[in-house]
């Protein structure tokens, strides 16, 4: 692949109160704590849902309503009677058309879908059922409209805000109803790409909807619970410190932190399995590896599986904005970059499966123009980012239908449309030798192989690694545990091996032909290990 080159850009904030095209002013304000306690006085706390296996049902409302004021009498979903609204109002519909014009524009339902995945993500580890279309009647739900402008519910107090909620500690009330002001962070107001948009609506409706489970706001800029939207949330965090706005009273008397992961998970449980869309990807950077040193010039490589699904694609960003390099589609996902200067980094992979779930992970490393060459193999599981384990020399999924675990081979077989190669990995079966600086890919030097050694076989170069000659499986399928001299032994290509030739101690060849050939191959082993300054 080509080399590209990126340029990091600034974070992008945009906080309850987005800003324009000219910018504007953060401000938080997007609670709202009942002042007596009517709202609850008759209902007992809600510990299960009526979604599937209990599942909190939560309903995204692109498609507005006619909203009755409450009068702090409490919410009802189901008839849409809203404690927060100030007067009965007719609240709009979602308006798409900022995003679907022009051009190449996105049509509604791909800008609603967009928003409802992003949604689902953050909620994918709880026991909760998202939908956008209103359930039956009888069916309990929190509904999040998601259209409008704060003025329609809350007159001259909404200012700029994104979003406003009840605060309903240890949800005492199912059918809460709160607001994401969608036309605030819209790309003609707040001057973000359409993806970003919608991002800023799933955040905002996601934050608002906690609220009515009794969540606060945190500190923590990739906690969901952060007042103000930034592309650095990446879902519900754990424990952080309370934002001095009033919301921790449901954590406590005087509480000062919150765990909002756990929190949810304590009112509303934990997922039972996503009841809408499957399974989440797995993903994780296979390089760099974590706290690593790296060349300017280097790989990114990213392992991404899901059981039951597909890896639709793979892309990657930092600090939430694009790098400029192009999402991969199919596996090997790789990119080969050059960092902007030397200096510390920050990447996220994104997984996206064929329905819509996505899953991310973050790798920190740094680039130096006196690094040596990036390592790509590995000996052991620790020096593979986690999930991934060591397999055959390479970090990979563990047991993934791809690589089965201690490498491949005739009885190890790949997974469908995959081959098994000489080193022990798999790889598409339209591809032809092992991957480079894996053990039988070709080298010049140590340098080009992840076990540090290079080995030379008559006139070609391969790169190898150390074996046990009493264990067979201490080298990948078609390569033989041969002696390398004082006592060494490395893996070496089976078929420069004859049927009576051995390289355990103390096993005799078949023939003196059979034993010279033995010999004479080697004798010719040649090789080098990586000096380390």
């Amino acid at each position: 692949m080509k080399n590209a080159v990126w340029s990091l850009t600034a974070l992008l904030a945009i906080g309850c109160q987005a800003p324009g095209p000219s910018g504007g002013a953060l401000v938080g304000g997007d609670l709202f704590i009942p002042t007596a306690s009517p709202i609850s006085a008759h209902r007992e706390a809600v510990t299960s849902g009526d979604g599937p296996n209990g599942a909190h049902i939560i309903f995204l409302n692109f498609d507005g309503a006619a909203i009755k004021s409450g009068s702090q009498s409490g919410d009802d979903s189901a008839t849409n009677t809203s404690q927060i609204a100030n007067s009965s109002v007719q609240y709009p519909a979602f308006d798409d058309s900022p995003y679907t014009g022009g051009s190449g524009g996105l049509t509604r339902t791909q800008v609603i879908m967009g928003i409802t995945n992003q949604f689902k993500q953050y909620y994918a580890p709880f026991n909760v059922e998202t939908v956008t279309t209103r359930p039956a009647a009888g069916v309990r739900y929190e509904m999040c409209m998601i259209g409008g402008t704060p003025d329609l519910v809350l007159g001259g107090q909404g200012g700029g805000a994104a979003g406003v909620a009840p605060l309903d500690c240890g949800n005492q009330v199912e059918e809460n109803i709160v607001y994401a002001f969608s036309d605030v962070v819209a790309p003609n107001m707040s001057g973000l790409s359409a993806t970003d948009a919608e991002k800023a609506v799933a955040i905002t409706c996601a934050q608002e909807t906690a609220h009515g489970y009794g969540l606060g706001h945190t500190t923590n800029q990739m906690d969901v619970m952060y007042p103000q939207l930034g592309n650095l949330v990446t879902g519900f965090g754990g424990l952080s410190n309370l934002q001095n706005d009033g919301s921790g009273v449901c954590s406590g008397q005087n509480a000062t932190q919150q765990d909002s992961a756990a929190m949810l998970k304590m009112v509303i449980g934990a997922s039972s399995g996503n009841p809408n869309t499957g399974p989440s990807p797995v993903v994780a950077f296979v390089t760099p590896t974590e706290g690593s040193t790296v060349p300017l010039s280097f790989t990114i490589k990213v392992a991404a599986s899901e059981t039951g699904g597909t890896i639709s694609k793979v892309e990657i960003t930092s600090q939430g904005q694009s790098v400029g390099l192009s999402a991969v589609t199919a596996p090997p996902y790789q990119w080969n970059v050059m960092a902007p200067s030397a200096g510390m980094f920050q990447l996220t992979a994104t997984a996206t499966d064929s329905a819509g779930n996505f899953q991310s992970a973050t790798v920190n490393f740094t680039t130096s123009a006196s690094a040596p060459p990036q390592m790509t193999g590995c000996q052991t599981d620790g020096d593979c980012n986690a999930p991934l384990v060591c397999v055959s020399g390479q970090c990979d999924m563990p047991g993934s239908s791809t690589m089965p675990t201690g490498g491949c081979s005739d009885q190890n077989p790949c997974g469908a449309g995959m081959a098994c190669q000489p080193d022990g990995s798999c790889a598409p079966s339209s591809s032809s030798g092992p991957s480079p600086g894996s053990i039988g890919s070709s080298c010049s030097s140590s340098n080009d192989c992840g076990s540090g050694i290079c080995a030379t076989l008559g006139n070609k170069s391969f790169c190898t690694a150390s074996c046990d000659p009493g264990n067979k499986t201490s080298c990948p399928a078609n390569f033989g545990c041969a002696s390398a001299g004082g006592g060494s032994y490395v893996c070496q290509p089976s078929n420069h091996e004859s049927g009576g030739c051995s390289a355990v101690p103390g096993a005799a060849p078949t023939g003196d032909g059979i034993l010279l050939l033995c010999f004479g191959l080697l004798g010719a082993l040649a090789f080098r290990k990586r000096s380390f300054i």
